[in-house]
Formats: C-alpha cells, sequence, structure tokens
C-alpha cells in the first residue's frame, strides 16, 4: 500500500509476482492506509509492519508462534531495536494518560525506569513474552479476524497514537497484547534526530493523544491532558529560559524552547492542525 508518496516503489515491488501493490492519490495517514489495504487480505494472519523495519532471521515465525500459544493473545509485538542496536523502549508503552503524557520526559524515564507511567517495567530484562497495555505500530501482528472484529483503525486519527487506540480496542474485547522478546526488528526510523524539529511530528504527536483520551475516557480527560500540557511547556520554557544561560553549546537548549513553544501555541489552539495534515496529504 503507497499512500501517496509516488516514489517509485511500484517499481520494485511489482517484481514479486504474489505482492498486490495499492496506489493511494493522497497521503491517507498511517491507520487508514492500513485500513484500504486490509481489504485486499485473505489470509488468517494479519502483519503491520513499517516500511523503515529490518526483520531479524525468524522474529516472524517467533511471532506466529506467540500469537498462536499465549494465552488470548490479541496482539504481539518484537523487541525494536534502532539503527545502532539499542533497545528502542518505545516500542512498549503504557496506555495515554493525561499524568504519564505530562510526566513523559526522558531524564524521568533515565531516573525511573520501573515506573508504572511508562508501561515497560521489567519488560526489557525479561527474556519471555510480557503482557502490556500498548505497543508500537511499527510491527504488530494479530489475527484477521480480530483487527476485522475491533473496526481495524479509528479514523479520527491521521498519524501517530492509532496503534494505541488499537491496542485499547483489542483490550476492550478481552484479548492481551504481548512483548515478544524473541522476535527483534530493527526500526530505522525510530531515532530522532537532534539537529532539527519537525513541526508536524511534534504537534501531531499530541493532537493524536487528545484524540486517544478523548475517544477512551472523555472529554474532562481530554481536556485534562491539554491543560497539563499548556502546564508543561510553561514550567519547561522558564526552566530552559534560565538553562541556557548556563551552557556553551546553546544550540541543543534553542531546538528544545522551539519545541515547547510549539506545543504551548497548540494547547491555546493558536497551531491550525487541519492545515497541517492539509499540507501532508498533499506532499
Amino acid at each position: 500500500m503507497d499512500s501517496g508518496s509516488f516514489d517509485g516503489c511500484e517499481k520494485v515491488v511489482k517484481k514479486f509476482k504474489s505482492v498486490k501493490f495499492i496506489q493511494s492519490d493522497e497521503n491517507l495517514g498511517f491507520g487508514q492506509a492500513n485500513n484500504v489495504g486490509f481489504k485486499y487480505v485473505k489470509n488468517d494472519l494479519l502483519l503491520l509492519l513499517n516500511p523503515d523495519t529490518e526483520i531479524k532471521p525468524r522474529s516472524i515465525h517467533v511471532l506466529i508462534e506467540a500469537l498462536q500459544k499465549l494465552p488470548q493473545a490479541g496482539i504481539v509485538a518484537p523487541k525494536l531495536l534502532n539503527s545502532d542496536g539499542s533497545i528502542q523502549r518505545t516500542c512498549v508503552r503504557a496506555a495515554p494518560t493525561p499524568l504519564n503524557c505530562f510526566f513523559d520526559a526522558a531524564i524521568l524515564q533515565k531516573f525511573f525506569p520501573n515506573s508504572s507511567l511508562w508501561g515497560s517495567s521489567k519488560v526489557f530484562t525479561s527474556s519471555r513474552p510480557v503482557e502490556v497495555e500498548a505497543v508500537s505500530g511499527a510491527c504488530m501482528l494479530l489475527k484477521t479476524e480480530t483487527f476485522k472484529r475491533v473496526g481495524g483503525f479509528t479514523k479520527d486519527f491521521f498519524m501517530y497514537g492509532e496503534d494505541m487506540d488499537l491496542c485499547a480496542k483489542v483490550r476492550r474485547i478481552g484479548l492481551k497484547i504481548y512483548h515478544v522478546p524473541d522476535a527483534i526488528v530493527v526500526h530505522h526510523g525510530g531515532c530522532s534526530t537532534k539537529s532539527q524539529l519537525n513541526e508536524f511530528s511534534i504537534i501531531m504527536l499530541r493532537e493524536s493523544w487528545f484524540i486517544y483520551i478523548l475517544n477512551n475516557y472523555g472529554k474532562f480527560s481530554a481536556y485534562s491532558y491539554k491543560l497539563l500540557q499548556f502546564i508543561s511547556a510553561i514550567l519547561r520554557l522558564l526552566f530552559l529560559s534560565f538553562y541556557i544561560l548556563t551552557v556553551k553549546d546553546k544550540n541543543k537548549t534553542k531546538l528544545s524552547i522551539k519545541k515547547w513553544i510549539m506545543i504551548l501555541l497548540w494547547s491555546i489552539k493558536a497551531k491550525d492542525v487541519k492545515s497541517l495534515i492539509k499540507k501532508a496529504k498533499n506532499k
């Protein structure tokens, strides 16, 4: 499924006669593109896989075996690695809430790695599959019937958050989510750049969490999340304003200031999310 990229990938894919290539005229977003592709699925199992991934030997076999054997397994997902071989810790998350989104900071995760806020306590030290709340959509294996039963990806999401929402819907029908450490996939797009900011990613991630919380917990929780993001942005900007005076290399801090200004503007609706999505669709 090519979601409006027109990058010539069909020439490569069409070399494999067993592969069905589907071209969309515009960028539908991650979830909706997968929903369109799902209409052509005929097998019992569905593998959701990002294009910027590299599957290590036998990993798919390990996932299939886990899906078949683990009790009430709804979704199984591998351990994701960054390009440098380090663990991509965002491959497992707690379901987003106003509180854990407010405290979501690299320094807090470093000092309190086993906090229930992150949803990954003991996951990366276990050699066996571990039940978790949510896994990354970079690589997921589930039964076709399960995906159909929950209605696929929710249409409200353009990008980000739809994988968390899918996990929530699967849990609601009584099935479980598992992280399977013996299956390993390298997610090359998972390392964020420190040299530049992506306004679309920064804003859409917050907007997606807002939609997720709205859909799963209601308006009060959703607007509590937005309020806490506003407070978080104010506090971080105050800290960074003083911190920048103490460091020699100020570039990294300047980027952080720009990022939190974007989040602050989003929290008070000074950023037009619809225009960002429209621009992404037309790229």
